[in-house]
Formats: structure tokens, C-alpha cells, sequence
């Protein structure tokens, strides 16, 4: 047993080192926590899925479907309808004159200033908040409302008749009543990138040029459905991960009882995930709905091992009574770096292999995840023992303590834990029934790539679909 008055010297050195690493840590942090923070915001403001540019040039598919763009036109579009807006309607041509200006086969110079000045103040600052968000003056290739179509089919060199035109549109352009009809919008390469931005100024850019109310547009098309999205998944970071990061931090409260252990592994949890964020971001692929997942990973496993290092810690100064704080994260650092080191180094060695799949989104998910790991254990295993120093947990050695002085819950939950440990398999059969019948939902388990079916039925996507 090391005593308090014992080996002064050794305990001052060991003390002095740790708390040397400690402040360095820090200022380490303070460094990282730059780039944490200003490149994770710029990491989750281009978050965009796009699925197609996921997979390599070099499989097969993926070239088939390049050769085929070559030759065929391949856009992402929007259809836009409302129940003004049928076919003949002058709600209908003032959204498709609104928009005209925006798309690139319809532009040009001079018509561009005659259409805008033709719209109102407000519409006129619509297209041109669209053009600046989109950082282009074209965001769209085209647009065409259901009328135009129309005109087009009766006019030379088809000629046909009204109502054989329209026939021919009914379940497409015009709905069943040969009246309803929609503005379709195809998107440009510029709009699909900033579609998150730019299809809501579309929509109140056709709520003020045809006088209707926004809730009454709805708009489907594989571009709303990504953006919809990305919405939902820069609004779950937003939303769930500062109150996660507070729960963590309290439940570590918790357990460790120290608030220097805990402000330790909480802010290098956090920061943590703000740099796999900004790895992302430096890797030059879009935040997508596979990458979200990485700040929550390397937060509870940061989290985990953190709380794990300190209860070595907690263990030996509870064992040990007069050891000194010095002594005791010296010998927790000895106890606890190498399981911490091979549960880490296998958790490597299972997300690295990702790296071997084909999917971009995936190796980078394998690459960022692996280095996040990796890196915040070397910050934990840097700063923990000088907190651990810092930290005066209360030392009660309970087998010292009379009977009386140890409370009637502690006595009952002591007997009942180890009457349990001793005999486990109950428990082990109690779960493994448990764990049958939850397995007997996998047969009800459906794979689907429709983006409105994951979303609940009272959502706004699901409603504008219907």
C-alpha cells in the first residue's frame, strides 16, 4: 500500500507532469475547437443526398447511366400545383411568368428585364434572393405549366384537337377533372446543389406572383424529396445533439461524482464531434443521411471510454485509502490502457474496413470515424490523469463501517445484486425470451427507397403527395 507521506518527491513529479499534460491538453482543445465549430456549421450547410453520385464511375450501372445522359436529357424536377391552378388560368401564367426569368432555356437579356419589371417589388426580390442563393442567374433548366403544353400540342405542326390534347395529358399534366393541371420545374445543376434554399423561395415566389396561400402549393418531385430531407437532418443535429450533450454530461455527473472528470470527457466528446464533422467537410463530399450518423458514434464512444479510464481511477482510490490522487491515476493508467487501447484499436479495425466498400459516402464513413476514435482517446489518455489529480473523491472504506451506518436501501440492493450475480442464468433465460419474441417482428421487416413512406402520414411531404 502507497501511503499519503510516502515517496514525496515521486508523487510532486507525477502530479506536476499530469497537470502539465492537462493544461497542454487545453490549449489543444481551445485550437481544435475552431475548426470544430466553423467548419462542422459550413459541414451541415451543404448536407445534400444525392444517391447517384455515391456510386464509382467504375461499376458498370454507374457508366451505362453516364453513356445514357450523354445522349438523353436526364433532369431532377418539380411539379408545383395548387387549386387555382388550372389549365387557362391566370393564377397559372403569373407563376410560370415569375418564374421564366430563372430558367436557362427561356432566358434572355433584354425579355429577362421586360418579365421582371412586369412582376411586383416583392416577386422581383424573390428571383433575385433565388439567383444569389443559387449563385447563378439560371438555378432552373426550364419550366413548363400544364397551358403551355397544351398550346403547344394544338398549335402546328400536331394540331390537335382541345380535347384529344388534353386526353393525352389527363394523369400527367392534367388531373382527372381535365381542368387541374401543375407547373413542372427542372432543376439545373446549381438549383439541385442549393435546393434546400432555393425551393422554398420557389414556393413563396409562386405564393406572391399568383396570389395564393402557401399552404394551398403543394410540391412533389425527387429534388423536394431530398430537400426534405436535408432539412430533417440538419434539423435533428440541431435539435437533439446540445440536449444529448447534456444528458451525457449529467449522467457522467452521476457515475464519476467529479466535475473535473466530467467537464473532461464531455468537452472532448463535444469537440469530438465537431471535427469528424470538419474532417467531413475537408474531405470535399457533402454531408449526407450515412455521414450524420458519425458525430453521435465518436460522442458515445468518446463518452464510453472516458467513463471507463476514470473508474480505474475511482476503483483504486477506494481500494487504496491513503493513496495519493497522483498515485492513483498513475496505477488507473496502468490498469485501464491497454483494454482501452484494444476495445479501440478492434473498433477500428471493424469501421476502417468500410473504407473498403465502393460507396463514397461509406469509406469516408470508415475513414472520418476511424481517426475520430483514435484521436479522442489520445486526448482523453492526455488529460484524464491531470483531472484525475484534481479530482478529491470521498474516500469511504465500507468494510470499516458498522452495520448500523450502512442504510437499509444499500443493504437490500447489496444482497439482491449479489444473490443475482450468483446465480445468472435466470436472468440470462429471462432476456434471451425476451430477446425471441422482439426477433419475431424481423419477418414483418420491409426494404423501401420511397423517401415519403419514411416520413409519418400526417407529415407535409405525405399530404402534398396525396
Amino acid at each position: 500500500m502507497i501511503r499519503r507521506n510516502s515517496l514525496p518527491d515521486e508523487d510532486d513529479s507525477l502530479r506536476t507532469r499530469y497537470l502539465r499534460r492537462f493544461f497542454f491538453g487545453w490549449g489543444l482543445l481551445a485550437l481544435l475547437a475552431v475548426p470544430a465549430i466553423v467548419h462542422s456549421h459550413a459541414a451541415i450547410e451543404g448536407l445534400l443526398n444525392q444517391p447517384p453520385d455515391w456510386v464509382p464511375d467504375s461499376l458498370s450501372e454507374k457508366a451505362q447511366f453516364n453513356e445514357f445522359t450523354k445522349h438523353f436529357e436526364v433532369s431532377d424536377i418539380i411539379m408545383v400545383a395548387w387549386p387555382e391552378a388550372t389549365l387557362d388560368s391566370e393564377s397559372l401564367d403569373e407563376a410560370s411568368e415569375a418564374i421564366a426569368p430563372l430558367c436557362h432555356r427561356s432566358f434572355d437579356g433584354n425579355r429577362d428585364a421586360d418579365s421582371l419589371n412586369r412582376l411586383s417589388p416583392t416577386a422581383k426580390s424573390l428571383v433575385e434572393e433565388i439567383r444569389e442563393t443559387s449563385k447563378t442567374l439560371t438555378p432552373f433548366q426550364w419550366a413548363r405549366s400544364g397551358t403551355e403544353t397544351l398550346e403547344k400540342m394544338t398549335a402546328a405542326p400536331a394540331r390537335l384537337p382541345r380535347r384529344t390534347a388534353i386526353a393525352r395529358m389527363s394523369g400527367s399534366l392534367v388531373g382527372p377533372d381535365g381542368e387541374q393541371t401543375c407547373i413542372v420545374i427542372s432543376l439545373g445543376e446549381e438549383g439541385t446543389v442549393h435546393r434546400r434554399k432555393v425551393i422554398p423561395l420557389l414556393r413563396k415566389l409562386i405564393t406572391e406572383s399568383a396570389s395564393v396561400h402557401d399552404k394551398n402549393i403543394s410540391m412533389v418531385g425527387s429534388p423536394f424529396d431530398g430537400a426534405t430531407v436535408d432539412d430533417e437532418s440538419v434539423r435533428s443535429i440541431r435539435t437533439f445533439s446540445p440536449p444529448s450533450a447534456v444528458i451525457a454530461a449529467i449522467l457522467c455527473f452521476i457515475c464519476l461524482r467529479s466535475i473535473w472528470l466530467t467537464l473532461v470527457i464531455s468537452v472532448i466528446a463535444v469537440v469530438g464531434e465537431g471535427m469528424v464533422l470538419a474532417a467531413v467537410y475537408y474531405t470535399g463530399t457533402p454531408m449526407n443521411a450515412v455521414l450524420i450518423v458519425l458525430p453521435p458514434l465518436v460522442f458515445v464512444l468518446t463518452v464510453s471510454a472516458g467513463i471507463h479510464l476514470s473508474n480505474y481511477y475511482l476503483d483504486a482510490v477506494h481500494e487504496f485509502v491513503d493513496m495519493t490522487p497522483a498515485m492513483a491515476a498513475r496505477r488507473a493508467l496502468k490498469a485501464g490502457t491497454a483494454p482501452c487501447l484494444l476495445a479501440t484499436g478492434t473498433t477500428v479495425v471493424g469501421l476502417g474496413s468500410l473504407m473498403l466498400v465502393r460507396l463514397e459516402p461509406i469509406r469516408v464513413f470508415g475513414m472520418v470515424s476511424s481517426i475520430g476514435v483514435m484521436s479522442t482517446l489520445g486526448m482523453l489518455l492526455l488529460m484524464l490523469p491531470g483531472a484525475m489529480v484534481l479530482t478529491k473523491p470521498k474516500r469511504t472504506d465500507e468494510s470499516e463501517l458498522k452495520p448500523a451506518e450502512v442504510g437499509p436501501l444499500r443493504k437490500y440492493i447489496r444482497a439482491k445484486m449479489r444473490s443475482r450475480l450468483a446465480h445468472p442464468w435466470p436472468l440470462i433465460v429471462f432476456f434471451m425470451i425476451i430477446t425471441a419474441v422482439f426477433a419475431t417482428g424481423l419477418t414483418k421487416l420491409e426494404t423501401t427507397v420511397s423517401i415519403p413512406r419514411m416520413f409519418r402520414p400526417d407529415s407535409p411531404i405525405r399530404t402534398q403527395y396525396a
